[in-house]
């Protein structure tokens, strides 16, 4: 956030050269502003939220991977040279609101922005502001939600709502950038005062579905697989992210996966990993092979370091009484620590279940080649559970209910 006229740099500057001041004075703004992200806004094959600052109190900035928002107070202040020292005479506190509603399949979206004069004492009598938002590639490039200055009373608020698109070629991807400027100015005062403000982008793109759609690349999404319908599957993700080194797209502990969208070097993977003639050890069933990290990531394949299957920890999966599927090391060597790779013979519905998954949210949440995102594995048959419940559940220790393998 830059202004035209920092407070720090007014000061200093009046205070060094005291006669240059003009008699009117000048003024100067700062900020307020933050950060949040949403948490929980994508779970593979539910509705996308959006998010809101409207009941948010404070400054907040709120994103989610197809929308956020904006709150940031910003602090006038006149000051004036008397008596050969500087002065604040009178102050303006506004709060600024903006929200943004991104489409997954529309390159269309909305935009909202007010201004509220929060309260105005001193000198700052009867101020006016003007508002411009600035959208690279868009069209309209620029938007005002009113023309020129307007007048804004004490706890009154000016609002206005755009609609805006993003033109977009078959096959390609546009970076969209925000920008906003305000101005401040009143009777008194020689100069107007301008602050600007953006670092907030978006990415549209006509490649994911063949369809177009527009998201925000600096959030980075969860895929959820649900332990309740992919069990051994699931079990076998929770295995590989607790407990390898690397922690493969755990969040908190790991780092994200990051999506390999062509299909013939996810080919190269899932070959290498798990190829056709694969046979598990001696004593296990073969099964369908799954591997982890994904096929269709960076981590995989020679892009992750492996040249060959016999680098992954071997696990198996076998079906408790109670018809709960898990997974173990195979003669528990404790391989599966360093290993560059997991893989499991597992039921085939539940394999090709999770591929299914992971397809319908690389679509839903328009993922692009190199996108990050993390992978959890919840239990829905618990409600949506914290990590912590989640590795108590999946992993073998005390009070979590886990059967003994028969």
């Amino acid at each position: 956030m830059k202004s035209e006229q920092s407070c720090l740099k007014v000061t200093e500057d009046l205070t060094r050269h005291p006669e240059q001041s003009p008699a009117e004075g000048v003024g100067c703004v700062s900020a307020e502003d933050s950060f949040t992200s949403s948490g929980q806004s994508l779970v593979a094959g539910s509705s996308l939220p959006r998010v809101s600052c409207d009941n948010l109190p404070g400054v907040v900035w709120h994103m989610s991977r197809f929308s956020w928002c904006r709150r940031i107070i910003l602090n006038y202040s006149h000051i004036k040279i008397e008596k050969g020292t500087t002065k604040i005479t009178g102050t303006a506190r506004y709060a600024v609101q903006q929200d943004i509603g991104l489409d997954p399949n529309s390159n269309k979206f909305g935009e909202h922005v007010d201004v509220t004069l929060i309260e105005k004492h001193g000198t700052v009598k009867s101020p006016q502001v003007s508002f411009e938002s600035g959208c690279t590639g868009c069209n309209p490039l620029y938007a005002r939600p009113w023309q020129g200055f307007t007048a804004i009373g004490e706890q009154e608020t000016k609002q206005k709502d755009f609609n805006r698109y993003v033109p977009i070629q078959n096959g390609t991807k546009v970076d969209v950038d925000w920008g906003w400027e305000m101005v401040i100015k009143h009777a008194g005062v020689a100069l107007d005062t301008k602050i600007t403000w953006g670092d907030v982008g978006a990415r549209c793109d006509n490649k994911v579905a063949g369809n177009r759609g527009c998201v925000v690349p600096a959030f980075t999404p969860t895929l959820y697989i649900d332990y309740a319908k992919r069990q051994a599957a699931a079990a076998m993700i929770v295995e590989a992210q607790q407990k390898n080194l690397q922690h493969w797209g755990l969040r908190g502990k790991g780092k994200p996966l990051t999506r390999l969208a062509d299909d013939k070097e996810t080919q190269k993977n899932r070959d290498i990993t798990r190829p056709s003639d694969w046979i598990p050890p001696d004593g296990l069933e073969k099964g369908s092979c799954d591997e982890f990290p994904f096929a269709s990531t960076y981590q995989s394949g020679t892009k992750g370091g492996v040249h060959s299957g016999d680098q992954c920890a071997q696990l198996f999966s076998w079906q408790s009484p109670n018809g709960d599927w898990w997974v173990e090391e195979w003669e528990h060597k404790n391989e599966i620590v360093v290993a560059p790779c997991i893989r499991a013979n597992t039921p085939l519905i539940q394999n090709t279940s999770v591929g299914g998954d992971l397809g319908r949210f690389t679509q839903d949440i328009r993922l692009l080649d190199a996108d990050p995102y993390w992978v959890q594995v919840i239990d829905t048959r618990r409600g949506i559970p914290t990590d912590e419940e989640t590795r108590c559940h999946l992993e073998q220790r005390p009070n979590c209910h886990r059967p003994t393998n028969p």
